[in-house]
């Protein structure tokens, strides 16, 4: 059997598509290449230029359908409420069914219709994906099985291997990351990292990007550092000042190595979404 293919629209968690609420049948969603720009910087004296750092800018979806009335009325109101569940104020998410594991960030353009009869139209509207990445629809704290419609082949998700992204009584461990991007919250990434245990001058060392976290202070039992991107938090107390303001990133499409020290009876979590720019 041949499932219909939906485009679905994510407002606070609450998935819908556009054929369930209006009955529109929902034909294809074309996502354009990644928009790179690099920051060159030339030299006097100095043939071409330097390499600079990469930076992706937006880039669009198109989602295609068809629409069709029992009658002319019918067919106005239809368009109106095609109007209404696309356009807001606020940003949403949309997925298709053809990828529906990763889902972008989107604000809608104008749409154009093009009637077919007097009852029946064609329409393309396209997104602006302003962060100009994909991210997996479920995070890693999420269950990795397919039967959650979260997950799906073409993810860079190693087969037959089990992900962990919770450590209890380990020193060293590895976080392995299917973006094909780093994770970087100085780039506003999403990455939450929860740690907890007893002990003092903890430290958090990626030995894969070099980076280095230290909290200064003592950690007691039932006490929590959350790293939520940027920003420490010791039982939601900000608690920079305490630490080296160092920044854990995750490279990509390796397995992390990790070292934690300093602690006893110590847990660690991490928490994200995988970043898709060539998807």
């Amino acid at each position: 059997m041949i499932l219909k293919k939906q485009l679905y629209i994510d407002r606070n968690n609450n998935r819908q598509s556009l054929e369930e609420v209006l009955g529109c049948r929902f034909l294809e969603l074309v996502v354009s290449s990644p928009q790179p720009s690099t920051n060159y910087q030339q030299l006097s004296g100095l043939d071409g230029q330097l390499d600079g750092y990469t930076t992706y800018g937006p880039k669009t979806a198109t989602a295609n359908f068809f629409l069709k009335g029992t009658d002319l009325e019918e067919y106005q109101l239809l368009i109106r409420d095609v109007w209404q569940f696309f356009y807001s104020r606020e940003a949403y998410y949309i997925s298709s069914s053809d990828m529906l594991g990763i889902r972008y960030l989107v604000h809608p353009k104008p749409m154009d219709f093009t009637r077919v009869n007097t009852v029946a139209a064609t329409f393309s509207i396209e997104f602006e994906v302003f962060k100009g990445y994909g991210e997996s629809w479920a995070t890693t704290l999420n269950d990795f099985t397919f039967e959650e419609e979260k997950w799906q082949i073409g993810m860079n998700l190693p087969l037959a291997e089990d992900l962990n992204y919770a450590f209890a009584n380990q020193s060293n461990f590895d976080v392995y990351n299917a973006s094909d991007i780093t994770v970087n919250p100085l780039l506003r990434h999403e990455l939450s990292i929860a740690i907890s245990g007893v002990g003092s001058s903890v430290k958090l060392v990626n030995k894969s990007t070099n980076d280095v976290f230290q909290y200064n202070k003592s950690m007691k039992q039932g006490d929590v550092l959350v790293l939520t991107g940027v920003y420490p938090f010791l039982n939601d107390e900000h608690c920079g000042r305490d630490t080296n303001h160092g920044i854990i990133t995750l490279a990509p499409l390796i397995y992390n190595e990790f070292e934690l020290t300093g602690l006893r009876n110590s847990k660690i979590s991490f928490d994200f979404p995988f970043l898709y720019v060539n998807k």
